[in-house]
C-alpha cells in the first residue's frame, strides 16, 4: 500500500520526558479534533495482544512511556540521554494510518528530532486526510504541537527523488519552512504560520506531482528558502525565532 509521510522535523534540543510527554500529548489531542473518525491509538507490538492497548494521553502515562522508549549502550548498559526518547502507535480506526517519533534529542550527529504521520494515498484512505482544510488543519497541529524547523507532506519516494542534502526540507504537497515569511517566497501559494510560511503546491493532492515540486524545490533554492536543519550552534537561518529548550 502506498502511504504519504507527513513529517515535521526539527533539529537539537534538549527537552525532557515531561515536556516531550506534554507535547506529544497535545499532538495526538489536535490530530483527534482535526481528523474526523480517527480514534484512539494503539501501541506498537510484537504480539498481538501487546498491540491491542490503547495509549493513555493522561501526562504521567505518556512521561513512563517515553521513558520506556530510551537508548541504550550495550556495554555497560547505561541510558544514551542524547538521543532522547522513541515512541510509536497505530490506530485500528483507519487502516494503514501510523506514526513514529524520536524526541528530545540533542546530538549534533545526523539524527534529527521528527514526528512522522504515515497515511495511506487517497486511493487508499478510509478518512478525509486529503481534504484541503482538513490537511491543513493537520500541518496546523504539528506546527502547534513541536515548533518544528520543517514540514512535509508528500510521498516517502518524492524525498529520494528530489536530490537535496541531508537535513535539508523536502517539498511536498505541504510544505512548512520556519524562519520565513510569504514575502519570502514569491510566485507560490504562501501563508504565515508561527514563525514560519506554510507553501502549497497545488489546491488539492491529486493535482500534485514530483514534477510539480521538484521544479518548486528549485524555484525555493533559488529565492534562498532552503537549507539543512543545522545544531543550534550553527544555526545561522535569518529571522528565526528561537525555539524552546527544557532541561528540566
Amino acid at each position: 500500500m502506498g502511504r504519504c509521510v507527513v513529517g515535521a522535523y526539527w533539529g537539537p534540543r534538549r527537552e525532557s520526558a515531561r515536556v516531550c510527554a506534554a507535547r506529544l500529548g497535545r499532538c495526538l489531542t489536535l490530530l483527534s479534533e482535526a481528523v474526523p473518525g480517527l480514534g484512539p491509538w494503539y501501541h506498537k507490538a510484537e504480539t498481538r495482544a501487546a498491540a491491542n492497548r490503547t495509549v493513555d494521553l493522561g501526562a504521567n502515562a505518556l512521561i513512563d512511556w517515553l521513558l520506556s522508549g530510551r537508548h541504550y549502550r550495550d556495554i555497560p548498559r547505561t541510558v544514551i540521554e542524547e538521543l532522547g526518547f522513541s515512541a510509536t502507535a497505530w490506530s485500528p480506526a483507519a487502516p494503514g494510518v501510523d506514526w513514529s517519533a524520536s524526541l528530545g534529542v540533542y546530538t549534533t550527529a545526523a539524527v534529527l528530532n521528527c514526528f512522522l504521520l504515515q497515511i495511506p494515498l487517497p486511493e487508499n484512505s478510509s478518512l478525509p486526510w486529503y481534504d484541503p482544510a482538513i490537511a491543513r488543519s493537520v500541518v496546523k497541529a504539528l506546527v502547534e504541537a513541536w515548533a518544528p524547523d520543517q514540514i512535509r507532506w508528500a510521498p516517502s519516494s518524492w524525498a529520494l527523488e528530489q536530490g537535496g542534502q541531508l537535513r535539508e526540507p523536502v517539498v511536498g504537497w505541504w510544505t512548512y519552512i520556519r524562519g520565513y515569511a510569504p514575502e519570502d517566497v514569491p510566485g507560490v501559494e504562501a501563508e504565515p504560520l508561527d514563525h514560519g510560511v506554510l507553501i502549497r503546491a497545488a489546491p488539492t493532492f491529486d493535482q500534485t506531482d514530483l514534477a510539480l515540486v521538484t521544479a518548486m524545490r528549485r524555484h525555493l533554492v533559488d529565492v534562498g528558502v532552503i537549507h539543512q536543519i543545522l545544531p543550534e550552534f550553527e544555526w545561522r537561518m535569518p529571522g528565526v525565532v528561537p525555539r524552546p529548550d527544557d532541561q528540566g
